[in-house]
């Protein structure tokens, strides 16, 4: 269960001593930066945790919801990726140059299959 060489790196811990206080100065240089990473390794805190408290061991169960709320909001706006119409797929494809590795990669052509 150790979680030393994960999210608590330049602080190892035991599950036991993990704190809020812990939790929020790891997470607080990257809550709003990175704040994918940030969500991926509270959560995973959090499983730790709760299985660490199933299996008998005395943890801070509310650490991890602690430390969200000391963190503050995020204010993480995610950005969809532009799509291309499925009306105009066709003429991309035709337009690609498959001699190209990257663009045979965007058609799905692999070498063996090159039009021509």
């Amino acid at each position: 269960l150790s979680i030393s060489r994960s999210s608590f790196y330049y602080e190892p811990k035991g599950e036991t001593e993990i704190t809020r206080d812990n939790i929020k100065s790891t997470l607080g240089p990257i809550w709003r930066s990175k704040a994918p990473t940030a969500i991926k390794a509270i959560q995973r805190l959090d499983i730790v945790l709760r299985h660490a408290s199933a299996m008998g061991l005395a943890v801070d169960r509310m650490a991890v919801d602690d430390a969200k709320h000391l963190l503050g909001a995020q204010g993480h706006n995610p950005q969809k990726h532009p799509t291309l119409p499925a009306t105009q797929a066709p003429a991309l494809l035709q337009a690609l140059d498959v001699s190209n590795v990257t663009q045979r990669v965007l058609a799905f052509e692999p070498p063996m299959f090159q039009r021509g």
